[in-house]
């Protein structure tokens, strides 16, 4: 999209100074003819349009020493004599508002100090005063609006647009349903709820909220400086009500009144407080016909004391004005027309569109209430969402009741024991249209994962340990954590666990959040590759909780998901089933294409349910990605383990038509590089079965032989009757899976467990000067990974 600029979340006014016209007598006069002719234009509902080629008749007739004026530049700036320094400055006292997920304690947002627009969405920060801000060599520069690479968004504003804020706030507070919320102060506004607000109003290619600006045009993909509106860059806080003339009452305009009173008025029956309780929804221009339409409406508003009231509760973004004017009532000065300063006052600040030099003292006040209406719209947002962090922190019986649990899988090793615990993070549906939330992992000093679960607002809501003292953290836990906006919430979690070796444990690294959003949170080490764990919520359910078991040094040691049925869901809530890729662990490099709805897994030999098959990866490789690309497979090979006669699977590889420059693929990592040329040796042979694949011949049958422990052999069938089997074939049953016509065999998956070469040895010695009875010495162990689950992988005919 090219250069870009965003705007105050609160104004949605520039971030940087604006464009000033020419200065000269000339300049002047064409822009105010062309600002009064829109002007006009506006009022009478017309739609205006420019002469981009005025005459220049009169060029001749100017001063030869006048400067040179550039049109198009006059037409895109403000008039410099309204648009001054003095009313502008106000726009360089840029800061943002951030959200830290690490920050410690129940906050997690940020005011930050002085920062400066860059461009393209991105603002540079200066100055640090919030402990929740993160350090300056971390962080300097942040995405306003938009995140890029899972990045926290921050939200600029113009401190005096935050002073009025704080004003609306206040006056909100004190004089609206907002002040039943008890326990409020009127002067702090609580940032994480503020900041909750704008990412609910925050679109996904945002410069700005989806909120009402009052009208103004300059935001658009760059700002535009409009001749007219000089008025939305004046600074709100910038306003001469001490220079305004107080009007004082006119006995004449009581007799005018009276001249037009009428003999049948509609509202002579309706009490003064009715009259005055519709006058207060009026805007100015109808209450003043309504008054003049009714002689008794009028009577009813005679008394001072109204127009000062409805002034004060219609008008509080003009607080010095009714201050000054309670000053003056004070002091026993000349008695003020209320009324009339009230329509002066309306008409004055209501779109001031090519406001003229006698009247800019008003712009400050005019911009001020168009922010004090765009923060109106933006307090129920915020309210919503500190209701929501306030709330009470119990479980409603519709998710717990309902809730069930997923399967639960080892995620540790060694294996954990004992009963397994629950820890709801969803506590009431309302949460998910109303409350944001944090989603942390807290980690060892190893870095294993020991702690997993939500926070809101004060409540936690952790399985495991956590930092906090509630869950008897502390020890060298550390946490990361990634906020959830209000509307989107977890739709799967991905598990990074490291693979299974000997002599070593294993223990979930990584958590991959997958949102409702389509947005994705990491949390952990997210540099290295880890063998993947999915769990996904069933269809028509939605995430409630988590459970699981705390395995060795408090290490999380099996993990599942709490889920309960979404209402008024069409799920099936009485047989949910996990598929079978669901079911599996995976190795890093599998394709997620196990996972995609066409593709069928038709297992041949799997492993039993037990703990520590389920800490066995699962590798994928495919020949093909459809039946018109079978030409490309030229090779099948398979490198063997023959040691001691224990014949079992090291690897399986594919090689293509030399012409397509396909890389190898295979299974069997652990035991080499796939995509290179099979290592062979005296003990693991390489075997290959040539295909004709550019003749058309193409594998439609497998079958595999083998126990729970290790697949002894595997045969390849071709279109042709031709076949190969791989490894020693034994008295165990084969097991055959052969096309169809409706699907086709593109690729294979298959699992992976160590075994240790028998032949070396094991020798014990006496120890009987120590505390140890036998001393065990292992020379020179040796590791095999062997197959031991194969999967044949189909998918439907093209």
């Amino acid at each position: 999209m090219g250069d870009f600029d965003c705007y105050c979340f609160l104004c949605s006014g520039p971030l940087f100074e604006p464009e000033l016209g020419s200065a000269s007598p000339r300049a002047l006069m064409k822009r105010r003819q062309r600002v009064e002719e829109k002007r006009l234009a506006l009022k009478t509902g017309l739609r205006y349009v420019s002469d981009s080629s005025e005459s220049e008749d009169n060029d001749e007739e100017e001063n030869e020493d006048d400067e040179e004026i550039d049109e198009y530049e006059e037409r895109n700036s403000y008039d410099p004599e309204l648009a001054t320094e003095e009313r502008t400055a106000w726009i360089q006292y840029l800061r943002v508002l951030g959200f830290n997920s690490n920050a410690v304690g129940d906050s997690k947002a940020w005011i930050s100090g002085s920062a400066r627009y860059n461009d393209g969405g991105v603002i540079e920060v200066f100055g640090r005063s919030d402990p929740n801000q993160p350090s300056l060599a971390e962080n300097r520069c942040y995405d306003c609006y938009v995140p890029t690479n899972g990045n926290e968004v921050v939200f600029p504003f113009h401190s005096s647009c935050m002073s009025v804020l704080k004003k609306v706030y206040e006056w909100s507070l004190n004089s609206s349903s907002y002040k039943k919320m008890e326990g409020l102060d009127p002067s702090e506004i609580d940032m994480d709820s503020l900041y909750d607000a704008a990412t609910v109003l925050c679109d996904p290619c945002a410069v700005h909220l989806k909120l009402k600006y009052g009208g103004i045009s300059g935001a658009k993909q760059c700002w535009e400086c409009h001749p007219g509106e000089e008025y939305s860059v004046t600074d709100p806080l910038h306003s001469s009500v001490e220079t305004i003339e107080l009007p004082q009452v006119s006995i004449a305009s009581q007799a005018h009144y009276s001249r037009l009173r009428s003999s049948v008025d509609p509202f002579g029956a309706v009490p003064n407080e009715i009259i005055h309780f519709i006058c207060n929804y009026l805007p100015g221009n109808d209450l003043s016909n309504f008054l003049i339409a009714s002689f008794v409406a009028h009577c009813a508003t005679l008394e001072p004391t109204f127009w000062k009231s409805l002034g004060g509760s219609r008008m509080p973004w003009a607080w010095e004005l009714w201050e000054r004017t309670s000053r003056h009532d004070s002091q026993s000065g000349f008695p003020i027309d209320y009324k009339k300063l009230y329509f002066i006052v309306d008409a004055r600040t209501s779109l001031p569109f090519g406001i003229t030099r006698k009247l800019s003292g008003w712009m400050g006040l005019a911009n001020r209430r168009r922010i004090w209406t765009t923060c109106l719209f933006l307090l129920p947002h915020y309210f919503r969402s500190l209701q929501g962090r306030i709330s009470d922190n119990k479980s409603s019986s519709d998710i717990t009741d309902a809730a069930i649990e997923g399967a639960l899988f080892p995620v540790s090793y060694p294996l954990a024991s004992g009963t397994a615990s629950q820890t709801f993070v969803l506590h009431s549906w309302e949460e998910l249209r109303a409350t944001p939330s944090i989603f942390e992992a807290y980690w060892d000093s190893n870095q294993n994962l020991v702690g997993l679960g939500t926070s809101s607002g004060m409540h936690k809501r952790i399985l495991g340990r956590g930092t906090s003292s509630e869950s008897g953290g502390g020890n060298g836990i550390t946490k990361s954590a990634g906020r959830i906006n209000t509307g989107e919430w977890i739709q799967s979690l991905l598990l990074g666990l490291e693979i299974l070796q000997p002599l070593h444990g294993t223990a979930v690294k990584r958590v991959d959040v997958t949102l409702t959003s389509g947005r994705k949170i990491t949390l952990g080490d997210g540099r290295r590759n880890f063998a993947k764990r999915q769990l996904l919520c069933f269809n028509g359910y939605t995430f409630a909780g988590l459970f699981g078991q705390i395995g060795h040094n408090g290490v999380i040691g099996s993990l599942g998901i709490l889920q309960c049925p979404t209402p008024k869901s069409l799920c099936d809530i009485t047989s949910p089933k996990l598929s079978i890729a669901e079911r599996l662990l995976w190795h890093h490099s599998s394709s997620s294409i196990v996972h995609h709805r066409e593709v069928k897994l038709r297992p041949l030999v799997t492993l039993e349910d037990s703990s520590i098959n389920a800490l066995t990866p699962h590798e994928t490789f495919s020949w093909t990605a459809g039946t018109k690309q079978f030409s490309k497979l030229e090779r099948i090979s398979a490198r063997l383990c023959t040691v001691l006669e224990h014949t079992g699977i090291l690897q399986l590889q594919c090689r293509f038509v030399r012409i397509f420059w396909e890389p190898k693929r295979g299974l069997g990592r652990n035991s080499g590089d796939v995509s290179e040329e099979l290592l062979e040796s005296e003990d693991t042979p390489v075997h290959h079965f040539d295909i004709d694949g550019p003749g058309g011949e193409r594998v439609i049958g497998v079958k595999a032989q083998g126990t729970n422990d290790k697949i002894t052999a595997i045969t390849f069938c071709t279109n042709r009757g031709r076949q190969a089997t791989f490894g020693q074939e034994t008295q165990d049953k084969w097991t055959t899976f052969e096309e169809t016509g409706e699907e086709f065999i593109f690729g294979l998956a298959a699992g992976f467990s160590l075994s240790t070469d028998p032949r070396e040895k094991v020798y014990t010695l006496p120890c009987s000067r120590t505390k140890l009875a036998t001393l065990w010495l292992i020379f020179n162990p040796q590791y095999f990974s062997l197959m031991n689950s194969i999967i044949v992988l189909t998918k439907g005919q093209d």
